[in-house]
């Protein structure tokens, strides 16, 4: 991860893609209500578990041998998205 578009992938990946859908959730707290409010929840369980899902197959392919931060992100994905799920209105 050397070359300027490798770090920018990093950046907008783990670190936009991650403050777009938090702010998204932020605001169908606030403000959206209903279906609308209740999508916009589901669609962020199911991107979280895509992401756990992801490392479980990374996990059969590369063997990381250490807890962090492969396990680490994979046990915080799992949570969230219970918890988002469990949180769905309605």
């Amino acid at each position: 991860m050397t070359s300027p578009e490798a770090r920018g992938e990093v950046r907008a990946v783990y670190g936009g893609f991650g403050v777009g859908f938090g702010s998204l959730l932020g605001w169908a707290a606030l403000h959206a209500s209903g279906d609308l409010q209740r999508g916009i929840v589901l669609a962020a369980a199911v991107a979280l578990g895509g992401m756990a899902l992801g490392r479980l197959v990374a996990r059969a392919v590369e063997r990381p041998s250490a807890f962090y931060p492969a396990w680490f992100h994979f046990c915080i994905e799992v949570l969230g998205a219970g918890l988002l799920v469990a949180s769905v209105p309605g």
